[in-house]
C-alpha cells in the first residue's frame, strides 16, 4: 500500500511538473521573459552585427533601439542599427558577464550606451549582499547566467546560494 502511494504522489507531481511547464510563458514574469528573450539573443550562433547596444537596468530598457536606430540612419544618411541589450535586477556583475557573453559570439560594437542607477554600483544593491536568501534578483542572475560565470565574479561562499537557486529555479 505504501509503495502505490509514493508511485501515485510521483505521478501527480510529474503531472503538476508538465502543467507547470505548458503553462510557463502565460505565468511567468514580464523580467523573466525579458531575460529569457536577452539569453536566446546572447546565445544566438549567428554573430550579430550591431553599430550599439544599450546597456543598463529597468530604466533604460524602456529605450527603443529601433526608432533610434532609424533616427541616427536618417540623419546620418548611413545605416545604423542599435540593440537595447538591458536588463532589470542584475547589477554590475550582471553588466559585465552580460557585454562579456556578447562579445564572446557576436562582432564589438562601435558604441555601448550604459545607463543604471548609481546604487546599483555601489554594492549596496547587491544580490550577494541581499539578506532574502532566495530573492528575484538572485533567481534571475542563475537563468541568465553559469555556475562557471559565478566562479569569476562571486566569492566562494556565494556558491552555494547560487546553487540552491538553480536547483529552486
Amino acid at each position: 500500500m505504501r509503495t502505490k502511494v509514493i508511485i501515485l504522489w510521483l505521478l501527480l507531481l510529474l503531472g503538476t511538473e508538465c502543467i507547470a511547464r505548458i503553462y510557463a510563458p502565460a505565468i511567468r514574469s514580464f523580467a523573466d521573459s525579458v531575460i529569457i528573450y536577452k539569453k536566446a539573443v546572447i546565445n544566438n550562433t549567428q554573430g550579430l552585427n550591431f553599430d550599439g547596444i544599450f546597456m543598463g537596468d529597468s530604466r533604460i530598457l524602456g529605450v527603443n533601439a529601433k526608432w533610434i536606430s532609424d533616427e541616427v540612419s536618417s540623419k546620418t544618411q548611413r545605416n545604423y542599427t542599435f540593440y537595447n541589450l538591458s536588463l532589470t535586477d542584475h547589477g554590475v556583475r550582471g553588466y559585465y558577464l552580460l557585454l562579456k557573453k556578447y562579445l564572446e559570439k557576436h562582432e564589438k560594437p562601435k558604441f555601448i550606451f550604459f545607463a543604471t542607477a548609481p546604487i546599483s554600483l555601489t554594492g549596496i544593491w547587491n544580490i550577494v549582499e541581499n539578506d532574502k536568501p532566495m530573492s528575484a534578483e538572485l533567481h534571475r542572475f542563475c537563468l541568465l547566467f553559469s555556475f562557471k560565470d559565478f566562479y569569476e565574479v562571486f566569492p566562494a561562499k556565494f556558491i552555494r546560494r547560487a546553487t540552491l537557486a538553480k536547483i529552486e529555479r
